[in-house]
């Protein structure tokens, strides 16, 4: 049995068997937080960036959401894009759409087709 969580699984199985007693034999969220609060310096990068920077409970809600899963993240500009559009949008005066690309680091026809989906939108 070569997949460490079946193992774990079965292992689990065994003590619950052989004590009689309820439990997984998975350590918790707890325990698991309480031992990286321990050893921080430990824990995997680039996680323990976020753990740094948001705590432990913004990694394990992370961790929950993402199980085991590849998760993409992007860049701040695409995170944030409609809200840098509608900035963008109370910004423009008609005439500013090469001070806008340069403020927002767009090129001028980015700009453009941004205005042309606000003004068709509205």
């Amino acid at each position: 049995m070569k997949n460490p969580r079946k193992r774990a699984r079965k292992n689990a199985r065994k003590c619950v068997r052989k004590n009689g007693k309820e439990g997984t034999g998975i350590m918790n969220e707890k325990t698991i937080k309480e031992i990286a609060a321990r050893y921080p310096e430990s824990i995997l990068r680039p996680y323990d960036t976020i753990a740094n920077l948001s705590g432990l409970d913004a990694i394990c809600a992370f961790a929950r959401i993402y199980n085991g899963s590849s998760a993409y993240v992007p860049q701040l500009r695409t995170i944030f894009a409609e809200c840098i559009e509608r900035d963008m949008m109370q910004h423009y005066n008609g005439k500013n759409v090469r001070a806008l690309a340069l403020k927002y680091g767009y090129s001028e026809s980015g700009v453009r087709n941004i205005i042309k989906r606000y003004t068709n939108a509205g």
